[in-house]
């Protein structure tokens, strides 16, 4: 019975392994597939294909892509379309993912656009600095949540602390304190007897 157990525990480790080995496997190549299609994408937007760009590019978009050249690259496609609602909407999320990713991978977004000039890379600059700013707002309001919840923790700790029970005097002892001197030892008082009446002699 144990030996079975045993070696079911040891083949569902083994089948949880290659799972997660093909998993990795898969996604290593859908990545490198998307980095394929987006170099492709650019060629064509540089090639003035721009539907020929939106279509290699929207396919890396499906491949669950998060580098921001590639949807900058569909905003700027779409923008010589004239769709300025779809590139509107990339380029938000281009430089969305822009500031969001730079702790993971820095994919060098200035030097991808660097032949982007004129009123669109001005446009591309705007873009850029309203997702640094609204990055920066919400890292600073994590920022100062953190602090409050650090502040409240310890606060909390000093309250309790101060509510601790107050330490007494054994039974029986007058001070806790061992260098108090010691009070004044008060002997009961006798009670006055009344004088004794004397006979008449």
């Amino acid at each position: 019975m144990y030996n079975t157990m045993k070696l079911q525990a040891l083949t569902l480790a083994v089948l949880l392994f290659c799972s997660a080995a093909v998993i990795g496997a898969e996604q290593f190549a859908e990545q490198n597939l998307a980095e394929e299609l987006y170099g492709r994408g650019v060629h064509a937007f540089f090639d003035s294909n721009y539907k020929g760009s939106i279509e290699l590019l929207s396919k890396a978009e499906q491949l669950g892509s998060t580098d921001p050249r590639a949807y900058f690259y569909l905003a700027l496609s779409g923008l010589r379309l004239n769709k300025r609602g779809d590139a509107d909407a990339y380029f938000k999320k281009a430089a969305q993912l822009e500031q969001e990713g730079k702790s993971a991978r820095d994919y060098n977004v200035s030097a991808a656009i660097s032949r982007i000039q004129g009123v669109e890379r001005l446009l591309v600059e705007r873009y850029r600095r309203q997702a640094k700013q609204n990055w920066e707002n919400t890292e600073k309001k994590r920022k100062e949540l953190m602090y409050a919840a650090e502040k409240a923790k310890d606060e909390a700790i000093v309250k309790s602390v101060g509510k601790a029970p107050v330490a007494t005097a054994p039974f029986g002892a007058r001070s806790i304190d061992p260098f108090a001197k010691p009070e004044p030892k008060t002997e009961p008082k006798k009670e006055e007897k009344p004088d004794e009446e004397k006979p008449d002699k």
